[in-house]
């Protein structure tokens, strides 16, 4: 299988074209050590991916770390959040790994002060165009302000201004996960506070949901970052990422409760055997009811 590795500059742009929102970034190898291209793996290889923190490119240029998208892996699609390595699993599937660089500061194109603002389709493993954000001023709904945020990918901050993600995007029916103001904390929440004359980066994450199968058994997992500490999310067995919301709440401790025994590797590469296999059996039918009801 072939895995293949794109170093993106995020930049202002037309949201709905994609002009100039994400460029290649062209390396100094001198002020860098040379990135890894792409590769072939046969399935069960591991290899390594790894996100430097910054990097500069070869007009000097200075780009900070923003998050590392995964798409092709055995348990399914990645989203890291945090610079580092990361283990990846090589399945049938070719994978994409996409590295999001953004430029130190922040600020409108031109004069102003503002924050760029985008969606992000994990299981997709790009940007969005769809429409995703309102954005309100004083408590009240503020078109010209979010048809800018849904078009061109920006909000002003001459005053303070309050976002709200939509529940889902029309993008493969993706449901909101998570929003990351870049150099702050991720927020599970929709609701998402501009203060006056801040300047940033923020970007909305939305996850396919989890689609109940009735030939066989379904597993999602939402980690603490795949790895403990590694700031994203991935799935496992079946490769579907699933959103924090009270049915998934309800849906895990139901799982969790029958089939705790499992290992997280041994869910990876659907190794279910013994009394293990009979507890998921047992309860599989209760489970694929509380999965369709996600679906409602």
């Amino acid at each position: 299988m072939f895995y293949t590795t794109f170093y993106g500059a995020y930049a202002p742009g037309n949201r709905k074209t994609r002009t100039g929102c994400l460029n290649p970034i062209i390396f100094d190898p001198e002020s860098n050590p040379v990135p890894p291209g792409p590769g072939i793996g046969t399935p069960g290889d591991q290899i390594p991916v790894t996100a430097p923190p910054a990097v500069e490119d070869i007009n000097g240029s200075k780009w900070r770390f923003a998050f590392t998208s995964i798409i092709g892996a055995v348990d399914g699609p990645h989203l890291f959040t945090k610079s580092g390595t990361q283990i990846i699993s090589v399945g049938e599937d070719n994978i994409k790994i996409l590295f999001v660089f953004v430029p130190l500061g922040g600020g409108l194109p031109g004069n102003g002060h503002g924050v760029l603002v985008d969606a992000f389709n994990i299981e997709a493993g790009n940007f969005s165009n769809d429409d995703f954000v309102n954005v309100s001023t004083n408590g009240n709904f503020n078109k010209g302000k979010t048809d800018t945020a849904n078009n061109d990918g920006y909000v002003s901050t001459e005053v303070a201004e309050d976002m709200k993600a939509y529940p889902n995007i029309v993008d493969d029916k993706a449901q909101f996960l998570e929003w990351l103001k870049i150099g702050a904390s991720i927020s599970k929440s929709s609701d998402c506070r501009l203060e006056e004359q801040e300047d940033g980066i923020a970007f909305a994450f939305f996850v396919k949901p989890i689609r109940a199968r009735t030939d066989e058994v379904i597993f999602a997992f939402l980690s603490l970052g795949v790895k403990q500490g590694a700031g994203g999310v991935g799935g496992l067995h079946g490769g579907q990422v699933v959103p924090i919301g009270p049915a998934y709440r309800e849906f895990t401790a139901k799982l969790l409760s029958n089939v705790a025994i499992l290992s997280a590797s041994s869910l990876m590469n659907a190794k279910l055997k013994g009394e293990a296999k009979n507890l998921v059996s047992n309860n599989l039918r209760s489970i694929a009811d509380m999965v369709k009801k996600m679906d409602t």
